[in-house]
């Protein structure tokens, strides 16, 4: 028996253009001044050889692109397995990519796993790459039909 998708394949596109205005209001809610992400001077003298965002504000974006497409089941249950690769920069154009890669169900519940990434846009480098996890209950009736 083929089971109807509840979801798209695809996931949403989120955009988002790095701005030092942006990371500096990151650094507030946050609470992380790291001079990395607030000094120039500094930065530029650092590793990474100018002012990068924080990583958790650009895994935000992929959280973001989630949860409009998953909505509470991701907010319930999602579990994120990720890798930095490179950092964002200000001015760097990103977007995030997921796509839907398995969907299992049983009688309990519904197991769905994504590969997700955010990439530069200008570069095409990716900035983070991984995977998503989420369940949810079944739409299986006991008779076997979906209610969905």
């Amino acid at each position: 028996m083929n089971k109807a998708p509840i979801f798209e394949i695809e996931l949403p596109i989120i955009s988002k253009l790095i701005s030092e205005d942006l990371i500096l209001k990151y650094a507030e809610i946050s609470g992380d001044f790291n001079l990395v992400h607030i000094d120039p001077v500094f930065a530029k003298n650092s590793v990474f050889g100018g002012i990068v965002a924080h990583g958790m504000m650009t895994l935000g974006f992929i959280y973001n692109m989630l949860t409009v497409h998953f909505g509470i089941h991701w907010l319930k249950t999602g579990k994120l397995n990720v890798k930095f690769k490179i950092p964002a920069r200000p001015g760097d154009k990103l977007a995030t990519f997921g796509r839907i890669i398995q969907d299992d169900e049983d009688q309990c519940q519904r197991r769905i796993q994504c590969s997700i990434a955010l990439i530069n846009t200008v570069t095409k480098q990716e900035l983070i790459e991984g995977t998503a996890t989420l369940q949810m209950a079944t739409t299986r009736r006991p008779n076997g039909d979906r209610s969905d």
